[in-house]
């Protein structure tokens, strides 16, 4: 009921939203909204899309330089997937502990840059390995490309291994994963090739 100026009353009809009531619609409003969804997932895709372009000169620029390595450790792969994922996550839950362990144990300094060198080391390992892994899946897809032919050599096929995985860590959920699973299969490839050059070198 309100007052008319006239001095009567008169019922209103219709809802009176509080000011909580409608701060929680606009709020609900803006968050299903696809203009504000838009923005954030085109960012998201870019900054994926510049990684991805980085992974590939980061591994063209591997295969450049050591192209024995990198073919060696490719050619490792098949028939030994299991293994070489187990051994990545092996190597991965390795560097966690032993990290947490010197922190402990080390002062401050002293651990925090142990650690940092575990990182970079692990670092590298997966750089390494993921150019092996790229070059692997490209190969398989390039399986019958002949001499001459563009998708002919590693630097082809870690092209082509790279546009498959990058597509398909492009999905949601499912690309994290697989994406994941390639980190880890291309560190135990590294540690491999790693354990394979420390066997291959004389000693004296």
């Amino acid at each position: 009921m309100v007052r008319t100026p006239a001095g009567t009353t008169r019922a209103v009809g219709g809802r009176v939203l509080t000011v909580g009531e409608l701060e929680a619609a606009f709020a609900a409003e803006v968050q299903t909204s696809p203009l504000a969804a838009r923005p954030a997932s085109g960012l998201l895709l870019a900054f994926r899309l510049v990684l991805l372009f980085l992974w590939l000169v980061l591994g063209l620029l591997l295969v450049r330089f050591v192209p024995r390595s990198v073919s060696a450790a490719a050619g490792s792969l098949p028939g030994r997937l299991a293994t070489m994922a187990a051994l990545g996550t092996a190597g991965v839950l390795s560097s966690l502990l032993v990290s947490a362990f010197l922190l402990l144990v080390l002062p401050a300094m002293a651990g925090l840059f142990v650690t940092a060198l575990l990182l970079a080391i692990l670092g590298a390992a997966k750089a390494f390995g993921l150019a092996a892994v790229f070059v692997a899946v490209g190969r398989r897809l390039a399986l019958g490309a002949t001499r001459g032919s563009p998708l002919f050599g590693d630097p082809a096929a870690l092209a082509l291994g790279l546009a498959l995985l990058g597509l398909l860590s492009l999905v949601p959920v499912a690309g994290p994963v697989v994406w994941a699973v390639a980190s880890l299969l291309g560190i135990g490839a590294a540690l491999v090739a790693a354990a394979r050059s420390a066997a291959l070198r004389p000693s004296f």
